[in-house]
């Protein structure tokens, strides 16, 4: 959920491990307003069923609201429950049911970086090793922690404090500060408010008409880029 919040608006609805079809039916009645809708299926769904699958309820809805919508699931609940999503439009299975794992799901959805891992093993007939597709375009930022690119955590303690100072002392309402590096944002956080009477505040979602700002701010890139590749005279 954080991970694809960063790139688009979603709305998010929570369904515990418990459900039964009048809960579900209520679940598509409210998700008939939306085009595409992304379910995650984890672990705690097949704790109590034989064999690691699907209660037929759960399996039903799953197959009316792909009928009614444009469906993706992404099912990190194991390999032997793949079993009851033959026949979906569009799956992807995660291996293992983790933080990172789930992140990272969410970033592949909006084309973070390329998906090139296949089934390895053979689960049926409908989903034998080496099923899969390979998407190998990257389409958008990949967001990772300063560490991987080989950034100083602390950094970004010192930008909070700058920031944060620059707020108090009224330079500005609030901000927005997004870094990357490589294609991969290692920090992007809002900090204060939309206005000084505080109305509302800095969210990372927001978006800002920079006007004639674009002039300073492009300028700024071409010359960081020219400097990086050593041709600024």
């Amino acid at each position: 959920q954080v991970a694809m919040d960063a790139y688009a608006a979603v709305d998010h609805y929570l369904m515990g491990a418990k459900i039964d079809s009048l809960a579900l039916e209520r679940q598509m009645t409210q998700l008939k307003r939306y085009e595409y809708v992304v379910v995650s299926l984890h672990g705690n769904l097949v704790k109590d069923q034989p064999n690691g699958r699907f209660s037929p309820e759960l399996i039903r809805f799953l197959k009316k609201l792909d009928r009614s919508n444009k469906l993706v699931v992404v099912n990190f609940a194991g390999q032997a429950s793949l079993q009851d999503l033959d026949g979906l439009s569009c799956l992807a299975f995660v291996s293992e049911d983790r933080d990172r794992n789930a992140n990272l799901a969410g970033q592949a959805l909006f084309g973070a970086f390329p998906v090139t891992t296949l089934l390895p093993d053979n689960i049926s007939t409908a989903f034998p090793a080496g099923s899969g597709v390979v998407l190998n375009k990257k389409l958008r930022f990949e967001y990772t922690e300063p560490e991987d690119l080989g950034i100083d955590p602390r950094a970004m303690l010192r930008i909070d404090s700058f920031v944060d100072n620059a707020v108090k002392m009224g330079v500005f309402p609030g901000c927005q500060v997004f870094a990357a590096k490589d294609g991969k944002v290692f920090l992007h956080k809002g900090y204060g408010y939309h206005d000084y009477e505080r109305s509302q505040r800095v969210r990372t979602a927001d978006l800002y008409d920079i006007a004639s700002v674009s002039k300073i701010a492009a300028t700024t890139l071409m010359a960081m880029a020219a400097f990086d590749a050593d041709t600024l005279k």
